[in-house]
């Protein structure tokens, strides 16, 4: 869903730039209606037949989830493209022109149709969410446990809310509201020579800040804690003293113990956290919390969190630069919207296959800190079959909190059974860090090699 907000965002800020002819204003009104009403029918759909899949489980379910699957890709695809319809009949265009000169209430007004829509669509899809954390809930009590907390409408909500639109639309709309401040009260009054390096200067200021100080606003959006005094803290930042970490705080992300999962924030020492779900401690023993925490510290030592953006970075300047110079050589503005069609392209591979390779080193680095007993020390990074045998297990109960099967998909990571089966693998081999390591190597190596040329490419495209 990231994924989502992140291009329904790109979208609204982007497609009110092209001068398109404006519809009549009751034609504008009907397409933003049926554009949310679509997007609550496809949640209704999409959960509909995600109830039956789970209800006839014992019967054949490869036409069931092949169908569930085209819904579901169905109906992100509308969130999207809906939204570019909309905007296109000329709905940002009219937004703009009457709204453009307040710092952000346009681009407010331009994306509160998807976020509407967005919020109706999970709104549809709660009913699947709790069926399935019954199922859940009801596989923990027969494995010996008790019933599992469960949230209700409200409370799943305000969670997603939070944790999905609000994580991207603060830091946004901070950085929109700097850039629209310098635009309408500053660009006027400056020398016509210096207005766009100024600007644009004002723009990258922005853009860093933001990045770098979003973790305090995060941490904040979501409700977190302080992980208390005791053994578990003592542990934890004993660890982070002995790979030489620095880190602003451990926290407690706080779900109502529904979420079992954790993560890792901040490029810079004294405003990075390290967060681990409520659902997590009270679900994973020490050993096996240990070594998810190791998996989140494995991101911060090998800089993931800054190779991701500079991949992003990269991918946005190549494609502003590559779709100015098409709409001047054509003369069609339409060639403006490469940013966004190359987003959506790297994103959907590039980005999801770097992403798992970073996923992977971690879990290696998950598996290493899993078989030590005490002090974490360098070594030759050996991968021992306990130390593998802890993160595997400790992974594949944070799967069965959340209800991820196996064999499940993810863009982002892999799916937990790919994954459990490297490290196994590694374990039993006695295998090491060095071959994944090398792997990321290149990676980040490709990655300064695609910023770089990205960067004389803008640099190119702004001096000519």
């Amino acid at each position: 869903m990231q994924i989502i907000i992140l291009l329904g965002f790109m979208v609204a800020l982007v497609l009110p730039e092209l001068r398109v002819e404006k519809a009549p204003p009751v034609l504008l009104a009907v397409a933003v209606g049926l554009y949310i009403l679509g997007a609550a029918a496809f949640g209704k759909i999409n959960t509909f037949l995600a109830l039956r899949t789970i209800a006839d489980e014992q019967k054949s379910q490869s036409s069931k989830k092949r169908r569930l699957s085209l819904v579901g890709a169905f109906s992100r695809a509308w969130l999207i493209g809906g939204l570019a319809g909309v905007i296109l009949l000329g709905y940002g265009r009219v937004v703009m022109e009457q709204l453009g000169r307040y710092p952000l209430l346009g681009e407010i007004i331009v994306i509160a149709p998807f976020v509407l829509a967005v919020i109706l669509t999970w709104l549809m899809e709660f009913p699947f969410h709790k069926t399935a954390r019954d199922r859940v809930s009801q596989q923990h009590i027969a494995m010996g446990g008790q019933a599992l907390p469960q949230w209700t409408l409200g409370q799943y909500l305000i969670y997603y809310i939070r944790h999905y639109l609000l994580l991207f639309a603060v830091p946004v709309g901070l950085i929109v509201f700097v850039i629209d401040s310098l635009a309408i009260f500053v660009y006027p009054f400056l020398p016509a020579e210096f207005r766009e390096i100024i600007l644009l200067g004002g723009v990258v200021i922005s853009v860093g800040l933001v990045f770098i100080f979003a973790p305090l606003l995060i941490v904040r959006i979501w409700k977190t804690t302080p992980l208390p005094e005791g053994e578990l803290r003592d542990m934890l930042e004993r660890m982070c003293a002995e790979l030489n970490l620095r880190y602003r705080d451990i926290l407690i992300w706080q779900s109502r113990s529904v979420v079992t999962n954790a993560a890792a924030m901040g490029l810079l020492g004294s405003l990075r956290y390290i967060l681990l779900s409520d659902g997590l401690l009270e679900n994973l023993d020490a050993r096996q919390v240990r070594s998810i925490f190791a998996h989140e510290t494995g991101h911060i030592k090998s800089h993931h969190i800054f190779y991701s953006g500079l991949f992003m970075f990269a991918t946005v300047i190549l494609g502003g630069s590559l779709g100015e110079y098409l709409a001047e050589l054509t003369n069609q503005e339409s060639f403006l919207l490469a940013p966004f069609l190359l987003v959506i392209v790297f994103g959907g591979f590039g980005f999801g296959w770097i992403s798992r390779r970073f996923e992977r080193q971690c879990d290696v680095v998950a598996a290493w800190v899993g078989g030590m007993d005490g002090q974490v020390e360098e070594g030759d990074g050996k991968i021992t079959q306990q130390g593998a045998a802890v993160f595997s297990q400790a992974l594949q109960r944070v799967g069965q909190l959340n209800g991820v099967a196996l064999g499940q998909r993810n863009w982002r990571h892999g799916s937990i059974g790919w994954r459990v089966s490297y490290i196994l693998q590694l374990g039993a081999s006695g295998g090491n860090r060095e071959e994944i390591d090398r792997v990321v190597r290149l990676v980040k190596i490709g990655l300064w090699i695609f910023f770089i040329t990205a960067t004389a490419l803008g640099l190119w495209r702004f001096g000519a």
